[in-house]
């Protein structure tokens, strides 16, 4: 049997493409939604919906109930405005990640099952690196409020971990991501 999965940021770019692939592949999927108005994006796919928003702790209750995987992607994904609203991009990267983290720590703790997270974080919190190569061992260096909002939410998922037992996890840390139908907000669809 196909582990059960809860995806956050379905309604992004990165999330949209992901969750076509997951329900192809016959994976059971909840998609933790902020924005009702979005959801008619995703009506044709045989999913189900969460309403909630990772920023309020307390509409995610009871959401993890089931779920073996968690699969984070919702995040203040534009760095200038985080740049613009550091306040907010700490709110919604890190504290909505730390709001994630303490279901899925006390849905644990009731039912005993472990659940899995991965996290998407970003190459941003290796800032200007000195070395043309950049891996895992190269030291973090974040240059702005979105690139310090990944670390800290990376070093949380390490934390509740180490501290608690759980959730397992992988961090992905990727690069610029691009592709069809992006906003062109962005660089590359832009140009």
């Amino acid at each position: 049997m196909k582990p059960k999965i809860m995806l956050t940021g379905a309604t992004g770019f990165v999330g949209m493409k992901l969750l076509k692939r997951l329900v192809e592949s016959g994976y059971e999927v909840t998609c933790l939604v902020r924005n009702k108005d979005k959801v008619n994006k995703l009506k044709n796919l045989n999913i189900k919906f969460a309403f909630g928003d990772i920023i309020n702790k307390n509409s995610l209750k009871d959401y993890m109930k089931g779920i073996d995987v968690v699969i984070h992607l919702a995040v203040m994904v534009s760095v200038a405005e985080c740049v613009k609203e550091p306040a907010k991009a700490v709110q919604t990267n890190t504290l909505g990640t730390l709001n994630l983290l303490e279901e899925i720590r006390q849905e644990t703790q009731k039912s005993k099952k472990e659940i899995f997270m991965i996290y998407l974080s970003s190459d941003k919190v290796y800032g200007n690196s000195q070395s043309a190569l950049v891996t895992e061992k190269t030291n973090p260096n974040p240059l702005d409020p979105y690139s310090i909002s990944k670390l800290h939410s990376e070093l949380l998922v390490n934390c509740y971990n180490v501290s608690y037992g759980n959730p397992s996890y992988i961090i992905l840390r990727s690069a610029n991501i691009y592709g069809y139908g992006q906003s062109t907000s962005f660089f590359i669809p832009s140009i």
